[in-house]
């Protein structure tokens, strides 16, 4: 029906007009394929994220992983069991299960002595890491345990689940001390903010709430995720938060709820986010695509690290910032800057 309103000269005009577009966005994908592949080689200046290397690789599934702060034990976990590994031997020292189905997260005490595991069989255990024994099963969800962490004064465990509760456990009793209040969705992730005062959450229902926990109440509900927040990350100093989601990646001010950075042109089936040491980069992956590095500074994309071969979804760095763990469906990859810098 076109075709008759329309002159033969205007149908090939307009014609030509499609395929320059089509053209253009064939060549907008390539190049943007390219780039990410080839970030280290086109951006200036060099990054120092162009400079990681892989220095080994610990056997064994870690969907999830923790690590103490004097970064000598590291654990990895998934199916229904986890390993211990002792980093300065680079030897595994326990392997323990324990859950009736897969572990979602794990929490480390400061001094690496207690490991807290939630799992989708909707039960919180703690380990004493030194015996390799079960000291405590906390029962109270009642659905998936999705995230889990031990507050700053190593007194306190929070875990959040799809039963759109987040609670408050004592470490040292395994007793259930309080509930914040009922969210409307499930929880998802969870952070606290360093010195203990601040937690933050997100929900499958795309918002991200945060929390005031001296008094127990919800300070303020940050929106604008197209999809499930499936992770978060406070910078060292606090001020600054990342959210993250298949599609996005968020920057905000901590304080002021004001959003800061909105990173997106990816797609991340599972993803994991994290700031340098120093706040001054985000790194986020998850799945089977290469992690990328934002310059907070600038806004731009300042490096890539390698393809991952296996599922990967979960990543922490070393407090000094020397070395990065991301934790895949095949074991533990340990990277480290070759530069005498790092973030």
């Amino acid at each position: 029906m076109l075709d008759n309103w329309l002159s033969k000269k205007q149908m090939w005009l307009l014609r030509g007009v499609m395929v320059v577009i089509f053209l253009i966005q064939v060549g907008a994908y390539f190049w943007s394929s390219y780039r990410e592949k080839n970030i280290c080689k086109l951006s200036q200046p060099h990054s120092q994220y162009c400079d990681l290397t892989v220095v080994r690789k610990l056997s064994g599934v870690a969907e999830a992983i923790a690590l103490s702060s004097d970064a000598h034990t590291l654990v990895g976990g998934g199916g229904k069991s986890f390993t211990v590994w002792h980093l300065p031997s680079q030897q595994p020292q326990l392997t323990l299960k324990g859950h009736a189905n897969d572990i979602y997260d794990l929490a480390l005490s400061a001094d690496g002595q207690t490991l807290v595991s939630g799992s989708l069989d909707k039960t919180i255990k703690v380990w004493n890491l030194a015996t390799g024994k079960l000291k405590f099963t906390l029962k109270g969800h009642s659905e998936v345990v999705n995230a889990l962490a031990i507050a700053p004064n190593q007194q306190t465990i929070v875990s959040a689940s799809s039963d759109k509760t987040i609670k408050m456990w004592n470490l040292a009793t395994g007793q259930l001390t309080s509930t914040l209040a009922q969210t409307p969705d499930a929880v998802i992730t969870l952070v606290l903010s360093s010195d203990g005062k601040t937690l933050v959450s997100g929900d499958s229902s795309n918002h991200i709430t945060v929390w005031d926990l001296v008094t127990g109440r919800k300070r303020t509900t940050l929106t604008g995720h197209y999809g499930v927040v499936s992770a978060l990350a406070i910078s060292r100093d606090g001020q600054l938060l990342a959210s993250g989601s298949a599609k996005q990646v968020k920057v905000w001010n901590l304080t002021t709820g004001k959003l800061l950075q909105d990173f997106g042109g990816f797609y991340f089936p599972q993803i994991t986010i994290a700031f340098s040491p120093n706040g001054q980069s985000l790194i986020a992956g998850g799945g089977y695509k290469p992690y990328r590095v934002w310059n907070l500074a600038t806004g731009n994309m300042e490096a890539t690290l390698p393809d991952v071969s296996n599922w990967s979804g979960a990543m922490v760095f070393s407090r000094d910032g020397k070395t990065l763990f991301s934790g895949t469906q095949d074991g533990i990859t340990v990277w480290k800057f070759s530069a005498p810098s790092h973030p």
